[in-house]
């Protein structure tokens, strides 16, 4: 076991967050992005929109406005997280099936006991099972993003969500080996403030198909530039919205989780804030809205045509066609 100190904490952080901004730029260059509106079902919608509520309650706007790409990008890099931290930011030395064995290793109250027993556990460990869980991780991940990625970049988004995957994998294996246990966590121990790191906006889609379509030039490639993570310099203050989520809880979408120790964070986690998500929620509504009144109509025209169908098998006119007082009765 490797003994925990601000060395390590700084070591871990910096591997952590380079894992994100390789997850961060993943998810910009393949998911911020055109689509073909007629290859998505309602299907693929409903999936999407599901694997959002592992994590947070983005909207999920149906076109290719700037705030549903932006929407896109975000439940994309949200749905990896998710499957990472249920498969891989876990006790990798445990198999899958023994979730039981990690809960009650997390509740051994005495440190010494709990190094002792994760010890042995990581020197029996099966290494094949680390790379099981990578796998499973990958698949869910492409199974809910695949209709929201042009076809023409899907097979190099596949290759690069495994290697993220992988990668992930690496760091926390590394991680497992520090006498204190780390874990990973949507519900952080450190509430976000105004001051907490924000995701950015993605690069504009001029730049994110010119970098996707460079052959051999992704994430894996030296990493971005420049963290992803930190300030919100870029944030713009906005008006009080009467829409907006009245608590400060619902006004944060966790994109990312917090990796922490029992005693402090390592690495913080992501999110979006209301700001950022009001344009995109506001088109959503007005989807809904336009398809509730197209239904609406739908009904209306289903329920005359209904009424006709009737009066004419009878052989009489509905009440509202009759000479009549307009109540179905003749006139005196």
């Amino acid at each position: 076991m490797v003994e925990y100190d601000e060395v390590k904490r700084d070591t871990f952080h910096a591997e952590l967050e380079r894992i994100f901004n390789i997850a961060y730029d993943l998810a910009a260059r393949f998911l911020f992005q055109d689509i073909d509106m007629t290859n998505v079902t309602s299907m693929d919608w409903s999936r999407m929109r599901e694997a959002v509520l592992y994590s947070s309650s983005l909207p999920l706007p149906m076109s290719n406005t700037v705030p549903a790409k932006h929407m896109r990008f975000a439940v994309g890099l949200s749905v990896l997280a998710y499957w990472l931290t249920k498969h891989v930011f876990q006790p990798i030395y445990i198999s899958e099936d023994q979730d039981e064995t990690a809960r009650l290793l997390t509740k051994i109250e005495n440190r010494d006991q709990e190094v002792h027993v994760r010890s042995v556990l990581l020197q029996i460990q099966d290494k094949a099972c680390g790379q099981t869980r990578a796998n499973k991780a990958a698949q869910e991940v492409l199974k809910s993003i695949k209709p929201f990625v042009p076809s023409l970049l899907f097979g190099q988004c596949e290759e690069e969500i495994e290697k993220v995957c992988t990668q992930a994998l690496d760091v926390w294996s590394s991680v497992q080996h520090l006498t204190e246990l780390v874990v990973a966590n949507f519900k952080p121990t450190m509430a976000p403030t105004e001051e907490g790191l924000d995701l950015p906006e993605p690069p504009s889609k001029t730049q994110a198909t010119r970098e996707a379509s460079r052959k051999g030039d992704g994430p894996n490639k030296g990493g971005p530039s420049q963290p992803k993570s930190g300030g919100t310099q870029n944030q713009t203050r906005a008006s009080p919205d009467s829409s907006a989520p009245s608590s400060s809880e619902e006004a944060v979408y966790h994109i990312w989780p917090e990796f922490s120790t029992s005693e402090e964070t390592i690495y913080p986690s992501q999110f979006l804030t209301w700001v950022q998500v009001r344009p995109a929620m506001n088109e959503f509504r007005r989807e809904e809205t336009k398809r509730k009144e197209t239904r609406t109509s739908n009904r209306r025209n289903s329920d005359a045509s209904s009424t006709m169908h009737m009066g004419k098998k009878n052989g009489t006119n509905p009440p509202f066609l009759t000479a009549g007082n307009g109540d179905g009765s003749p006139k005196a």
